[in-house]
């Protein structure tokens, strides 16, 4: 298969080989095409169940409600199958602003 050569570690590399190839100032160049990726489902419902995915969406879910203003307010809850986070009013004065100025979607960055 040719000769090898080491550049990270322990990843050893051939000239000729189908995953990769070193380039002259030896950056490995890989190929691009994706032909399947297959899951799994049991890991990818543990993450979406995660202590770091929650910490996540609660962090998300105040900053949406600290751009929105005073009289907003976020919660964090496990859901059936994930974490979900909301932002949300919490006062009367907040409602209305909300609903005149759709205060939560400027805050959410989707309305102009």
């Amino acid at each position: 298969m040719g000769d090898e050569s080491d550049f990270a570690g322990d990843v050893t590399w051939r000239d000729g080989d189908p995953f990769g190839e070193v380039s002259k100032i030896g950056v490995v160049i890989m190929p691009v095409q994706v032909r399947r990726v297959v899951l799994q489902h049991s890991q990818v419902r543990a993450f979406l169940r995660s202590d770091e995915v929650r910490d996540l969406v609660g962090e998300c879910a105040e900053e949406i409600a600290g751009r929105a203003g005073e009289g907003y307010a976020s919660e964090t809850w496990m859901g059936r199958s994930r974490v979900i986070g909301s932002a949300y009013t919490d006062s009367v004065r907040a409602m209305v602003d909300c609903a005149k100025n759709q205060t939560l979607l400027h805050a959410l960055g989707r309305s102009s």
